[in-house]
């Protein structure tokens, strides 16, 4: 099927693409702005590298086993929001998460962000004493820990109880000082 010339196509949300880079060679030239929210299978460290991905505002991945997306990835990663479903319960430890809040305390991630990872009953126990741990001027709350950054911010980390594959998730949100403990 042809289609004219200069189509553009204005799609806010793809739930399920299953090969992204298909998605990206397919629908990018199409698209009229980036795709407001994304939720799809990642296979490879490459499939970080699809613009598609990169530009959706909200960011929603599915490790395909056994790839395992590493912090590495997600630190150069510049989503507004994302949410990482892992399958593997165990897949990042403490010392993962705790590389990532570093980056974003020292970084001066922007307000909004908001990153969240499926996690273990394990790390769900120990995270947010290690965190007031490593950060003595750290502001703590029930079940969150809030981080003030040279940015004149505060880096929040929270668990919370999930709905599905994962039973918890640890949040990360990049707030204004004056909202950051509500």
């Amino acid at each position: 099927m042809r289609l004219p010339v200069g189509l553009r196509l204005k799609i806010e949300e793809i739930e399920r693409g299953m090969n992204i880079h298909l998605l990206q060679r397919s629908l990018t030239p199409l698209l009229d702005a980036p795709l407001k929210r994304l939720i799809t299978i990642v296979n490879n460290n490459e499939d970080f590298e699809c613009s598609i991905l990169q530009e959706a505002r909200y960011l929603e991945v599915f490790e395909s086993l056994p790839y395992e997306i590493l912090p590495p990835v997600v630190l150069n990663l510049q989503n507004l929001k994302f949410h990482k479903v892992s399958q593997i319960e165990n897949s990042w430890s403490v010392e993962d998460f705790l590389l990532v809040i570093k980056n974003w305390v020292e970084s001066g991630k922007k307000v909004g962000s908001c990153y969240s990872f499926g996690t273990s009953e394990h790390v769900k126990n120990i995270i947010l004493g290690k965190i007031t741990e490593e950060y003595k001027d750290a502001e703590t709350g029930d079940a969150f820990v809030s981080i003030p950054t040279i940015f004149n911010n505060q880096v929040k980390v929270s668990i919370e109880e999930h709905q599905g594959m994962n039973r918890w998730v640890l949040k990360f949100q990049v707030l204004p000082i004056e909202r950051a403990l509500q």
